[in-house]
């Protein structure tokens, strides 16, 4: 039971932001996980994105550990999406099956959805879809919002990464994905943190740096797991930076989000029996 659920979770590179792609390969083999989401444009400070300089150790540490690349990051709808060219050709080679995009520069949902589009057919001739992730500070902020996104871009392999941060900071609630059509969802990514929001300097600071343990917060974690269609990966997502300042390790910090995790997993299984 133990071993199927952890076929079940993908370890983000934003909780280990001080670690390069290499070595959150190595820890996710370390923890037993088969799935990790890389970046592969400049990310947060700090963060070594893969490129052309390190792609080829990548691949050979994921090839040494039997580790996949389910998810890559972070792209933008632009108006060009060429831009993104080198992003997707380093997301083919260490084999990425989705790039995750954000909508956030303001444009309408109609151009909006033109530029997803062009940027799924592009990503599309690398074998690549493409998953819009609705975030607080963005523009596409919402579940529907991302949904109608979707549709509108007419795009086969466009559907949507929920990140349960974002879900509770605009105010939705897990049960608000029983109306979106379970296809669309390609997968969720976890954390946990307090009821209430803080200032938006807050908000930025614990969204990209110092996330709670799964758990450990106010959030819905359970009903959010038992809201995922059999298809959607977990990604773990719980940067800890005042741990990492503390002095704690990186396959500690990773090992308790991972066991936490999966013990709201088995409840959320157990409820959805119930």
């Amino acid at each position: 039971m133990v071993s199927h659920d952890l076929r079940v979770f993908r370890l983000e590179q934003m909780t280990l932001f001080d670690l390069p792609p290499a070595d959150v390969v190595s820890v996710a083999a370390d923890l037993g996980l088969s799935w990790v989401g890389l970046w592969v444009t400049p990310g947060l400070p700090g963060t070594v994105s893969v490129d052309q300089g390190n792609v080829a150790g990548v691949v050979s540490r994921l090839d040494e550990t039997g580790v996949a690349v389910d998810t890559v990051e972070l792209l933008d709808l632009r108006p060009d999406p060429r831009e993104f060219e080198r992003a997707l050709d380093l997301a083919a080679r260490i084999g990425a099956r989705t790039a995750v995009a954000i909508h956030a520069d303001g444009t309408s949902t109609d151009e909006a959805a033109q530029r997803l589009g062009a940027l799924c057919e592009l990503a599309a001739s690398y074998g690549i879809g493409v998953a819009i992730e609705p975030i607080a500070m963005g523009t596409t902020r919402t579940i529907a919002e991302g949904v109608a996104l979707v549709e509108a871009s007419g795009a086969m392999n466009a559907g949507l990464v929920v990140d349960l941060l974002h879900l509770v900071r605009t105010g939705q609630r897990p049960r608000d994905l029983e109306a979106v059509d379970p296809r669309h969802l390609f997968s969720f990514q976890v954390c946990d943190g307090p009821a209430e929001p803080g200032s938006f300097e807050e908000q930025l600071d614990e969204a990209m740096s110092n996330r709670l343990v799964p758990g450990a917060g106010d959030f819905q974690v359970v009903e959010f797991l038992s809201r995922r269609p059999e298809q959607c990966l977990v990604g773990l997502e719980v940067p800890q930076r005042s741990r990492f300042d503390a002095g704690l390790g990186h396959l500690e910090r990773t090992r308790t989000v991972l066991d936490s995790a999966l013990g709201l997993l088995a409840q959320a299984a157990t409820d959805r029996l119930a």
